[in-house]
Formats: C-alpha cells, sequence, structure tokens
C-alpha cells in the first residue's frame, strides 16, 4: 500500500500495483471480483428493507381495459399499477357520486357506504 501525507494526516490509498508480488495483485482483484457479485445481492436485500407502503383508498381512472372507474382499498391487487391515492372522503365522495366499487376488495363495506 501506498502512504500519503494529507492535511488531516497519513492516509492509506490504493494499493501500488507495481509494489506488490503475483500472488497479492491476483488476490486483490479476486477480492474485488467477489465483492463485485454481492453488489446486487446487498441492492436487494437494502430493497427488502424498505417495504412498499400502499395508500389507504385509491380509484382507478378509465383506461385502455377498463370501461369505468373504480374505488379500491390501496392494497387490492386487482386495481393494477393506474391506482391514484385518495383520502377517506374523497372515497366516500365518489362512491356517493356513483363510482363503482371494486368487487374484489369491497371498499363500500370497509367505508360503511352500501
Amino acid at each position: 500500500m501506498v502512504m500519503r501525507s494529507t492535511k488531516r494526516g497519513v492516509e492509506a490509498d490504493t494499493p501500488d500495483l507495481v509494489a506488490l508480488t503475483p500472488a497479492e495483485i491476483r488476490r486483490l482483484l479476486a477480492a474485488e471480483l467477489n465483492w463485485s457479485r454481492w453488489r446486487p445481492v446487498e441492492k436487494r436485500e437494502s430493497e427488502n428493507l424498505h417495504p412498499r407502503t400502499f395508500p389507504d383508498w385509491g380509484i382507478t381512472d378509465i383506461s385502455i381495459g377498463t370501461s369505468q372507474s373504480e374505488v379500491h382499498r390501496g392494497d387490492c391487487f386487482a386495481a393494477g399499477k393506474q391506482l391514484r391515492a385518495i383520502s377517506r372522503e374523497q372515497a366516500l365522495a365518489a362512491l356517493g357520486d356513483g363510482i363503482q366499487a371494486c368487487e374484489v376488495c369491497r371498499p363500500d363495506l370497509v367505508l360503511g357506504a352500501l
């Protein structure tokens, strides 16, 4: 390793490959290769630490494949990726205005808007 002097003191820099033996160079390269294999695993694990959050209520608008808007619970799988988050009051107002409730998650039962 090459040591360099800085304003903060002496710090270790990247290894000087000229001063290393071939065996040490192979060991460093193998360690870097092994570390690069673990980076995707660490990324997946960090994503699992922050699970996806869902809104309490949502509405799907009319689009390709849907003929009408529907009110959904936030965690409803039938809503797909087009769920737009709304508040409880907005969900009650939408159901009162005649927008259909999802037949899978039945937000009208949970909201008491029968």
